[in-house]
Formats: C-alpha cells, structure tokens, sequence
C-alpha cells in the first residue's frame, strides 16, 4: 500500500525503533531521525524520538515533545533519556544518611534513611553512563569508602574511584548528553597489572592518595579545574595496607 502525505515533515518520523530485551520481549518503542533539524515543530505531547547524527552512537541523543499546556500540538522539544533504560538508584542498597530532627516533643532526634539521588534525565549508557559502582545481575560491586574531596562525594569500588558532580552531592549523571562539562561525574579507573580493590582515601596539597592492598595511586589534576578530560590516577607506592586499620 502506499501513504501519502501533504506535510513533507511527517515522513521525517516514519522511522521507528523498538528496543528488546534478553528474552527479546520488546521494552521501548521511539521514532528515529537523521539530525534535529528533521523534528516538526507540531507533535503529540510526549512523543519520544531519537537523533541519530553519525553512524556513531557517541553523539546520538533523545528528545521528548512538551506541548504548550501538555497539549498535542505546538510545542518545543527537550532533551531526554533513552525509554526503557534505568535512571533511579535503588536506595535501599545505597549509602544512607543521617539527619538531625526534632519529634513530636520538640526533642533533638537522629533519623536515619535513604538519600533522595538524583535520577538520570537525559542520554543512554554510552552518552551518560551508569556509575561503575552499580551491579547488575551478574555482580554486586560493594562501596569500600567515602570521601569528600574538592566539593565532590567520592565513592571507592572496586577499582574504580567515582566522583559526583560538583557541588551536587547526590548526583551522579551528566545534565545532558550533547556536551561533557567540566562539573559533570568522574569515573575512572585506578589499576596496574593486579587486582586493586580500593579501600580508602587521604586528601595531600596534590590530589588524594587512593590505598589497596598492596598499592597506592595519586588521583590528581595537571589543570586547575577538576574534570572527566583532567582527571588521571597514577601508581604512586607498593607498600602493603591493613584495610581493617
């Protein structure tokens, strides 16, 4: 059969992508386009549609239709995440605060309970990864330690050393995926030739010297500014560390 059409921008979004699992049960459907400049400047409000640029999935990113007053309709598009993908952290098995209250009294009291983190809003795994200290089916990395270094909590797994955005505690993704800024998380990885699960951490004039068992790593910056680009780990000891003491 054929379609046909009097507005040219409606074959723009002919193309669609459904997303499938292991079972290959289908978990996400969202329209396909070239570059940005192919989305309608009218749509049905939540429309999801993916921008493909290259034929590198290093720039491609998704967007969502808000239509004026949740309308279908006009509207502007705005950057979102990849449907079907996972943005929450599951918060029982995070680290946990504790907050200072007051009960019913008017008495000081000490709350203890999960962290409000900050979700993922935009990108997919590849443009705004998930932090290397979440688990999937397979493992369950632990976190070893935290750490509060240059206005950044820095949790230590494995061997990685993970840092949340800076001045934002409680997040751990990217505000967007078309652009890597200089506050955005670091994750990187502190490592040799052996296994070099991290343990614990010492905020030095230089950087912060990182301790395993049997290594120690300078995690630093040779810019003045602390980045995902600045951002190194080099082996700074071989000595050996109780991680009990």
């Amino acid at each position: 059969f054929t379609i046909g059409t009097p507005e040219d921008d409606l074959f723009n979004l002919v193309s669609t992508t459904t997303e499938v699992n292991a079972a290959k049960e289908p978990t996400s459907r969202y329209l396909q386009v070239n570059n940005v400049a192919l989305l309608p400047e009218q749509a049905a409000d939540g429309l999801i549609a993916k921008v493909v640029n290259t034929f590198s999935d290093q720039d491609d990113y998704y967007v969502k239709f808000v239509g004026n007053e949740n309308q279908d309709g006009p509207g502007v598009w705005e950057e979102t995440y990849k449907p079907g993908s996972l943005i929450k952290f599951n918060g029982s098995t995070m680290p946990h605060v504790i907050r200072r209250a007051l009960d019913a009294d008017g008495d000081l009291i000490f709350e203890v309970g999960p962290v409000d983190w900050i979700s993922r809003n935009a990108g997919d795994d590849i443009t705004n990864p998930i932090p290397s200290f979440v688990g999937d089916s397979e493992s369950s990395p632990t976190i070893n330690n935290m750490i509060l270094y240059r206005n950044r909590l820095v949790f230590l797994s494995s061997n990685n050393v993970i840092l949340s955005q800076s001045g934002d505690l409680g997040n751990w993704f990217g505000d967007t995926a078309l652009t890597v800024k200089a506050s955005d998380p670091i994750d990187i990885n502190a490592s040799v030739d052996t296994s070099t699960a991290l343990y614990d951490g010492l905020v030095v004039n230089n950087g912060m010297v990182l301790f395993s068992k049997f290594n120690q790593f300078l995690f630093t910056t040779d810019s003045d500014i602390l980045s995902p680009q600045t951002a190194k780990s080099s082996l700074l000891g071989t000595y050996d560390f109780n991680p009990n003491s």
